[in-house]
C-alpha cells in the first residue's frame, strides 16, 4: 500500500497476497495497526495529499485529480474532521505545526513498520501461524521467497 498509496486496494487482493481470508486479513489488520484496512489507506493517501499541497503552489482540486480522487468534497471532509483546519491552512503552517499535522494527527498506525511494510502481514501470518489458525501451511508455502520451487525428476 505504502508504495503505491493512489491505487485502490481491494482487501480481497490482499488477503490473497498473504494467504489468509478477507475476514481474517481485516480482523488481524485491525488488531495490528488499530485501524481498518480502509481507514489506513485513506490517511495514507490523505497524508500524500497534505505534503503536495504543502510543497505545490496549485489549485488544491488539481493536486487531488491528479492523485486520483473523484470529488474533493470527501476529502475535505475527511481532513476538516481530522485535523479541524482546511487544506488551504496546510499552506501557512510553519514548519513545526506541519511536522505536528503529520507526525501525529495524520500519523500512520505502528509506525515502526513504516519502512517494512510487508513485515506487518508476515508477523500477522506467523502469529496466525503459531496458533495454528492457519491449516497446514507452512511459512515456506504461505509466504513463497522470490524464488522458484525446486522441481523433483520429471
Amino acid at each position: 500500500m505504502r508504495g503505491n498509496p493512489d491505487r485502490l486496494w481491494a482487501v480481497d487482493g490482499l488477503a490473497k497476497a498473504v494467504y489468509v481470508s478477507p475476514a481474517t486479513l481485516q480482523r488481524d489488520f485491525l488488531q495490528i495497526f488499530g485501524s481498518t484496512v480502509r481507514q489506513y489507506h485513506a490517511r495514507l493517501r490523505l497524508r500524500g495529499v497534505v505534503e503536495c499541497v504543502r510543497a505545490n503552489g496549485a489549485c488544491i482540486e488539481g493536486i487531488l485529480t491528479e492523485l486520483g480522487y473523484r470529488g474533493p468534497q470527501n476529502v475535505y471532509r475527511l481532513f476538516r474532521r481530522l485535523t479541524g483546519m482546511t487544506l488551504s491552512d496546510v499552506r501557512r503552517l510553519s514548519e513545526s505545526a506541519y511536522a505536528r499535522v503529520l507526525d501525529q494527527t495524520l500519523a500512520l498506525p505502528n509506525a515502526e513498520w513504516r519502512n517494512h511494510p510487508g513485515e506487518a502481514l508476515r508477523q500477522m501470518h506467523d502469529q496466525r501461524e503459531r496458533a495454528g489458525r492457519v491449516k497446514g501451511a507452512t511459512r515456506a508455502r504461505a509466504l513463497p521467497q522470490n524464488r522458484q520451487p525446486e522441481r523433483g525428476p520429471n
